[in-house]
């Protein structure tokens, strides 16, 4: 099966090849042009499809991440202690201590 696929992709690119060797100078470079255009646009489409996939793949760590910072954020704002998994850990008193 997958050999007479590319055995037919073959024989429809020679064909493509020699219809190209028959027509004239301007529709050659016209056609040239078509196709090069083609190409670029498949590619640029194919670059967005590829980066667009990457952001879905990356979406929930990412996704995960910002909600993790925003909590712990509006705990600083809220003055509330923090997180008993901070690796931080303070050595002074949780008493309020005078300067002077």
């Amino acid at each position: 099966m997958l050999e007479s696929i590319a055995a037919g992709a073959i024989v429809l690119a020679c064909v493509a090849l020699l219809v190209r060797q028959f027509i004239g100078a301007s529709r050659r470079a016209y056609l040239d042009a078509t196709i090069e255009r083609f190409t670029h646009s498949t590619q640029r489409a194919l670059r967005a499809l590829r980066i667009r996939a990457m952001q879905w793949v990356r979406w929930p760590g990412a996704h995960r991440a910002a909600r993790r910072e925003a909590e712990e954020a509006i705990r600083r704002a809220r003055g509330e202690p923090r997180s008993t998994d901070d690796p931080v850990r303070r050595k002074s008193s949780s008493k309020v201590r005078k300067l002077h």
